[in-house]
């Protein structure tokens, strides 16, 4: 009888800082809504295929003061990637990647908008994009 092995991975985080930690180490943070999702196809797919969400920012702590911000994320949560929806609303800690876009997933404070109450309090006021 032949035994095939095989190694699983899985994401596997740190608990993410305070709001104010995250604010620091993150690269952007700002909240938005998902206009577009860009899911990549082909024979070949992997959980850690690179999705590229577009925002439509509303407000912004940190980075880029653009009206619309693409983040990247992998293409399933067992990569660690965020399950972004178009239509929903979140707040985004993102830092740049090797390729100097924006990564955003499951490690950090990401959340839907309409459960980072605490997270908001503690960031104040942002600042509304102007380009």
């Amino acid at each position: 009888m032949a035994w095939a092995s095989f190694s699983a991975f899985s994401c596997s985080c740190v608990e993410p800082g305070t709001p104010q930690e995250q604010l620091e180490w993150a690269d952007a943070v700002f909240s938005g809504k998902v206009i577009d999702v860009v899911v990549p196809g082909g024979i070949v797919i992997s959980t850690a295929d690179p999705v590229k969400v577009t925002f439509e920012v509303s407000n912004f702590w940190k980075g880029s003061d653009d009206e619309t911000l693409i983040v990247t994320t992998e293409r399933d949560g067992s990569s660690c990637g965020y399950s972004f929806e178009e239509g929903e609303s979140y707040l985004v800690y993102a830092y740049t990647d090797e390729n100097d876009d924006l990564h955003a997933n499951i490690c950090s404070r990401t959340a839907l908008l309409s459960d980072a109450e605490y997270d908001l309090a503690k960031l104040g006021n942002g600042f509304v994009p102007t380009t």
